[in-house]
């Protein structure tokens, strides 16, 4: 818990319940569960095309030779645009 000082400087309080053998939560676990728990049905005020430019820049920030590839994937794409359907 925390001071009663601490909680009545709050403006809002919350519990979260803790399950089994748990004594109690570090700050960062915490955060996570109540963020979570606030997230589901709120939608963005990001437009697609932004939200998908987020999406691509957090992609390419996270793999290793990210534009080694793009090149590849971007080739792969053009040959397979250079090959006749059969359909």
């Amino acid at each position: 818990g925390i001071a009663e000082e601490l909680r009545a400087a709050c403006d809002h309080h919350v519990r979260v319940p803790m399950r089994g053998f748990v004594e109690s939560l570090n700050v960062s676990v915490t955060s996570a569960i109540l963020l979570a728990a606030a997230v589901p049905g709120r939608e963005g005020d990001l437009d697609a095309a932004e939200l998908q430019r987020l999406y691509a820049r957090a992609l390419y920030l996270s793999v290793n030779r990210a534009a080694d590839v793009i090149a590849y994937k971007l080739s792969s794409d053009q040959e397979k645009s250079r090959i006749p359907s059969l359909r």
